[in-house]
């Protein structure tokens, strides 16, 4: 299966990798690589290449020195790495100065926990409030007594029976569960703390009006990023396209001080706001070349880029034509861009609705409400006329006259459907979209990790947990594929009404 997966990913344009590191139960560390490109059908592919032993100390020169036996290991050029992502850790963007010029990406569920912590800490009434209601949870988490009260009062005021969820200091969205799950059963902790029968030192625990006035504003203030950190951590859909929508999105609508606001919470925005402009120079014109910019313009559900001005959307036209210029177009995808390679098409053809593109599956738990609730009102389609194309200037043309498709639809299926129109844009596309926004494809290893080295396997060597866990992966994945391509052969007959075979 390895020597299967050295061989899919040369014939790739670019490989966007992720990167972290963990402690196995044994106390021994570990460095997990993961890699994700895009196929010429338009497949996202999310691979675990290796889980190596450390031994040594996670200096920036250890960690890149083993990731450059990695990358040497499946036999990738370091030309064809698009990008790395990782977390922020100082000896992350230490290693990167010893990666021979490879980009960092720096993922965005890290920034966004670094930037909300931040922005708590600094206002003594938030980080307060999170106090108080942390120990008010804990209260109920550890009496028995109070936990069946709470039951008890649920039934009688007809109110959901949850339990109260509490907060964890490096989740920054778990404070947002907190906040909401208070809020909904804020009569029925009201009626417990208050009864006569419960211990002496319950009602110490209860909430001021002021700690509920917070809790109340900061719940809308924290909804839309909780909603971004779960889009990002899609693997179905490219995330690195979404970052700048969501950013601007960010900036010019949602953390905007309105006059609604107590003092606590119009604090909290203008620090957060702060620090992310900070943290991603949104005010900066190098973002108009950046290699998040380049995928939201190759993404069709945003491609209008409308956050940004008439001046600054033709920079970003001209980045892009250079970009294709720059990129090494193999001759045979020039010259037949239709023709594929069944070894490296790994999925089957997926249905299409009434639109030819289908609803992206990870968006099942988001609405449409939601996605464009989070976006704001900037991303409309509008019908215009179309042109054929007959160079790269003419590709680019005509890919801005089609209108977007919904912010609902994978974009992947819309590429898959169009690389022929588009041939030079579609490698671009492929090149840059395959690079994930976070790095959490390396942290979901940690839970198959945590299942594979346990304290009655403590004792595994570092080799076998390797492969236990490459395995794990990659016999997964070629399972779903089985899957898809069952059902795929299914719906085909079903609609020719013919049996299947």
């Amino acid at each position: 299966m390895k020597e299967e997966l050295v061989r899919l990913l040369n014939k790739q344009i670019g490989v966007a990798l992720t990167c972290d590191h963990w402690t196995s139960c044994a106390v021994e560390g570990y460095v997990t690589v993961t890699a994700h490109f895009v196929d010429d059908e338009f497949y996202y592919h999310n691979c675990v290449l290796e889980t190596r032993q450390t031994t040594e100390r996670h200096t920036g020169m250890n960690i890149a020195q083993d990731l450059k036996v990695v990358i040497s290991e499946f036999g990738i050029e370091k030309e064809g790495v698009t990008a790395l992502v990782s977390d922020n850790a100082s000896n992350m963007v230490a290693c990167m100065e010893h990666m021979g010029g490879i980009m960092h990406i720096r993922c965005f569920g890290h920034t966004l926990q670094l930037s909300i912590r931040g922005a708590f800490d600094d206002i003594p009434s938030i980080s307060g409030t999170i106090v108080a209601g942390r120990k008010l949870v804990s209260y109920f988490r550890r009496s028995v007594v109070a936990n069946n009260e709470l039951k008890v009062r649920q039934k009688q005021m007809h109110l959901t029976e949850h339990s109260l969820v509490l907060d964890c200091p490096t989740r920054w969205n778990s404070t947002f569960d907190m906040f909401e799950r208070l809020i909904e059963q804020r009569l029925s902790v009201y009626a417990v703390v208050h009864n006569m029968k419960s211990p002496g030192d319950a009602r110490i625990l209860d909430l001021t009006d002021s700690h509920w006035t917070i809790i109340e504003g900061m719940i809308p203030v924290l909804k839309p990023l909780y909603m971004a950190t779960r889009i990002m951590c899609s693997e179905e859909y490219p995330t690195i396209s979404g970052l700048d929508p969501i950013l601007y999105s960010l900036k010019n609508h949602h953390l905007l001080v309105k006059d609604t606001d107590c003092v606590s919470v119009a604090t909290f925005k203008e620090k957060l706001l702060a620090d992310i402009h900070r943290r991603y120079s949104l005010n900066d014109d190098k973002i108009l070349s950046s290699l998040t910019m380049l995928a939201t313009f190759l993404d069709p559900r945003y491609k209008n880029l409308p956050f940004l001005s008439d001046e600054q959307r033709e920079t970003v036209k001209a980045n892009v034509l250079s970009g294709v210029n720059a990129l090494q177009i193999p001759n045979d995808y020039q010259n037949n861009p239709s023709q594929i390679d069944a070894s490296t098409s790994a999925s089957p053809t997926v249905s299409a609705d009434a639109d030819g593109i289908e609803p992206c599956l990870k968006y099942a738990k988001m609405s449409q409400d939601e996605v464009s609730f989070l976006l704001g009102p900037y991303f409309n389609t509008e019908e215009c006329e179309i042109i054929v194309p007959t160079s790269s200037s003419e590709e680019l043309a005509l890919y801005m006259t089609v209108k977007p498709i919904g912010t609902n639809k994978n974009p992947f299926d819309w590429w898959r459907l169009n690389k022929t129109v588009y041939p030079t844009l579609a490698v671009l596309a492929r090149h840059v979209l395959s690079v994930p926004a976070t790095s959490v494809p390396s942290e979901r290893v940690f839970s198959v990790a945590g299942g594979t080295v346990t304290k009655l396997r403590a004792s595994l060597d570092s080799d076998s947990v390797d492969k236990l866990i490459f395995l794990n992966k990659s016999i997964r994945d070629k399972n779903v594929q089985q899957e898809k391509a069952v059902q795929e052969s299914a719906a085909t007959a079903l609609v020719k009404q013919e049996p299947v075979k």
